[in-house]
């Protein structure tokens, strides 16, 4: 055997074992394979990125196949997946003030404006006002009816 042929059989030898343990950790894990295939492809001579472009490309397939059987075994549920996948959710955000009074509306509106100054507005998220109007009571159940807001 020529000492050609035996460096081929060695680098194939090791791409098998690469490609082993990154079906291995995928296997187990449900995932992940590719942060175990970037550094042994790097470890087998493969600069960074082409280290990763294998990687996504061998992922890409193996992702869609076990779409694939998940649809064809009824676990995939398009109704919820088709619109979570297209639709932009806007994040909810909450303000509560205890009076309407100018303190109170001073901090609505520096509120307000910090929101804006990070980017949400009301074009960009669901921003619900309410006042308590001074019953300490009424505070709790609209901060109670705040519960799931992404920010109140």
């Amino acid at each position: 055997m020529k000492n050609t042929e035996r460096t081929e059989q060695n680098g194939t030898a090791k791409n098998i074992l690469c490609g082993a343990a990154t079906g291995a950790a995928n296997g187990m894990f449900g995932g992940g394979g590719g942060m175990i295939a970037v550094p042994l492809l790097r470890a087998l001579g493969s600069d960074e990125k082409t280290a990763h472009a294998t990687a996504i490309a061998l992922i890409l397939p193996v992702s869609l196949l076990s779409f694939i059987l998940y649809a064809v075994r009824g676990y995939f549920d398009f109704s919820v997946a088709l619109p979570t996948a297209i639709a932009e959710e806007k994040p909810t955000i909450g303000i509560i003030v205890q009076k309407e009074n100018g303190a109170f509306l001073d901090m609505k509106e520096g509120i307000l404006a910090t929101l804006a100054e990070n980017g949400y507005t009301e074009e960009t998220a669901e921003i619900v006002y309410q006042c308590a109007q001074g019953d300490a009571t009424a505070l709790a159940t609209i901060a109670n009816s705040m519960d799931g807001y992404d920010l109140v």
